[in-house]
């Protein structure tokens, strides 16, 4: 189910580290929902962020990948406009990758096609 996350203005949030790319697709739906929840702490650890959901002590944003297999303690909302990241493998133009770099780049993606769809 969806949720409008306005309604969590007033909640506590652990949120993930500033740097990180899924921290700037968060500050997004926040300024789009037009509010800047209080920020217990930030962590570089998703599994933090659902340790301390499960423990009670605030609201986070996580990736359905930590979700899906629903553990014990939470409720999962699906956020609006159902954001994604994109990942992608990279290596310099001059760097010839061999066979078994090119198997593990195709492992990859397709692991990721069927886990994130």
């Amino acid at each position: 189910p969806y949720f409008p996350i306005e309604t969590l203005k007033y909640e506590p949030f652990v949120l993930i580290y500033r740097e990180s790319t899924w921290r700037w697709a968060i500050d997004q739906i926040l300024n789009k929902a037009k509010f800047m929840p209080d920020v217990l702490f930030e962590t570089g650890s998703c599994r933090t962020i659902l340790a301390m959901i499960q423990a009670g002590m605030c609201i986070g944003f996580l990736p359905e990948y930590y979700v899906k297999s629903k553990p014990d303690g939470i409720r999962a909302f699906r956020l609006p406009d159902s954001p994604r990241l994109k990942v992608s493998a990279c290596h310099r133009s001059d760097f010839a990758l061999t066979s078994a770099e090119q198997y593990l780049i195709r492992l990859a993606g397709e692991y990721f096609r069927d886990t994130l769809k």
